[in-house]
């Protein structure tokens, strides 16, 4: 078995560690080449946060390398690294919650998808307390934007100022002026 340390992705590393080699950034560099189709892989542009950020995935999953129920999302991070140097974001949230739940003293199962019904990603336990967990990545999603927007408009125009927003406008000036109008009607203010 080839050591870690004779890996491409170590040797390209190796410049960005600061001559500093502490056991957790191997365990990290070990465990992403231990991704399946990894073991001779280096991204194809390597500077400090590239390295880094290699570094922050391999960390839950170094802290998940005993967990075999995660071989389908191992195989899927290696397929996303093989194919865009990076792994998805959602499934670097899905592993980081996992390893979250390792580092609080927590056992972790992997769930298998169910076709029927919606599945939680993991059970953990604690302590002989199972809890189901279904991890997502905090995107901004944009339907939820332009109701945000929409409904900022509406207000103001009904003469209700909220005590703060914090969503700028993200919709053309066009379509602006149109619900503008709209909201108008709506509220009675025309």
């Amino acid at each position: 078995m080839q050591s870690f340390k004779d890996t491409a992705l170590y040797t390209a590393l190796v410049p960005y560690l600061n001559g500093k080699d502490p056991t957790i950034t191997r365990n990290c560099i070990h465990a992403v080449t231990s991704l399946p189709g990894l073991q001779n892989w280096v991204p194809a542009v390597l500077n400090d946060l590239v390295a880094r950020r290699i570094l922050s995935w391999g960390l839950p999953l170094a802290l998940l390398s005993d967990v075999s129920s995660l071989g389908p999302l191992r195989r899927k991070l290696a397929s996303a690294v093989l194919k865009n140097d990076a792994p998805d974001a959602s499934d670097v949230s899905e592993i980081a919650g996992a390893g979250l739940v390792r580092v609080l003293d927590g056992n972790l199962t992997r769930v298998p998808a169910a076709k029927v019904r919606k599945t939680p990603d993991f059970v953990a336990e604690w302590s002989g307390e199972k809890v189901d967990l279904e991890i997502t990545r905090a995107d901004e999603k944009a339907e939820h934007v332009r109701r945000a927007n929409a409904a900022k408009y509406v207000t103001r125009d009904c003469g209700y100022e909220p005590p703060y927003t914090t969503m700028q406008p993200t919709i053309g000036a066009e379509r602006f002026s149109q619900l503008k109008y709209d909201s108008r009607a709506f509220c009675g203010t025309t």
